[in-house]
């Protein structure tokens, strides 16, 4: 079975999704609230009308660790992994890769799609304040097999 294949349908939408330095996530047309991660029901109101529309992506990082080893082949060649919670602005809590230089909570990041060496979705985030947040994505990904 391909990995889009073991996949829900509602998460398949994230394949995609835009990889330009934005922030696509599903948007509900009843309420407006963003929603993530994806899912066939709105989480403020259970209404089905949910979208893909790009949203800010402006967020706080809430915490951040390191990942020094792991089981998993793919993933130990990516060590030193640098992962983050963040709170994104738009409302919900996202999980994603970051440079180690905003390894700390409280400070302000952009969180964009992005898309692993191997072609399955991811998110990154990078400095809020890059003059290029392109080419800020590009850095975050290329340090951690990641595409822009």
């Amino acid at each position: 079975m391909n990995r889009l294949g073991a996949r829900n349908p509602v998460s398949r939408g994230l394949y995609g999704l835009p990889v330009d330095g934005s922030l696509t996530l599903q948007v509900c047309a009843d309420c407006a609230a963003v929603q993530y991660p994806p899912r066939e029901l709105c989480r403020a109101c259970l209404a089905d009308a949910l979208a893909w529309r790009r949203v800010d992506g402006s967020a706080t990082v809430l915490a951040a660790t390191t990942l020094a080893h792991s089981l998993e082949e793919d993933f130990r060649a990516r060590l030193p992994w640098h992962v983050a919670s963040l709170a994104l602005d738009a409302g919900p809590v996202v999980f994603a890769h970051i440079e180690a230089r905003h390894a700390r909570s409280g400070i302000r990041l952009r969180v964009a799609n992005a898309t692993d060496a191997r072609g399955a979705w991811c998110l990154v985030a990078f400095d809020a304040a890059a003059r290029d947040p392109l080419a800020a994505l590009q850095a975050t990904q290329h340090t951690q097999g990641m595409h822009a």
